[in-house]
Formats: structure tokens, C-alpha cells, sequence
């Protein structure tokens, strides 16, 4: 994204483009695969992507609520 990052001396300039790790968040993907029977590693050569959308329940609660 960037040439030089600005970190630590100042903060990001592209937080909006900014994407973080679901480690991160302490969810650790290897044993969230194991528990879901999914496969972590897909062979020699590959690449595998985990996402996760994290939201509060409160939020959805009140908008449900207000339908």
C-alpha cells in the first residue's frame, strides 16, 4: 500500500483501505478450522483466505426490533 509506512511515528494515512488480521482479534484460525471440519491447508502451491465479519448484537437486536 504504501512506500514507507508511518508507523509507529504517526498513524496510518489509509485507515479506510486498512485490513486486520482475524488474529488479531485473538481468534485463532487454525483450531476455528479444526472445530468447523475445514480444511486449513489445501496443498503445496495454494493459498487460503479466512475472513469473518464481526458485528454487535445490540445493533441488530434494535434494528429487528424496530421492524
Amino acid at each position: 500500500m504504501c512506500k514507507t509506512c508511518t508507523y509507529p511515528n504517526s498513524p496510518c494515512r489509509f485507515l479506510e483501505k486498512l485490513h486486520h488480521f482475524i488474529e488479531g482479534y485473538g481468534i485463532l484460525v487454525n483450531e476455528l478450522t479444526q472445530r468447523a471440519d475445514i480444511n486449513y491447508s489445501n496443498g503445496e502451491d495454494t493459498v487460503t483466505y479466512f475472513g469473518a465479519l464481526l458485528f454487535n448484537d445490540d445493533e441488530i437486536r434494535e434494528s429487528r426490533d424496530k421492524l
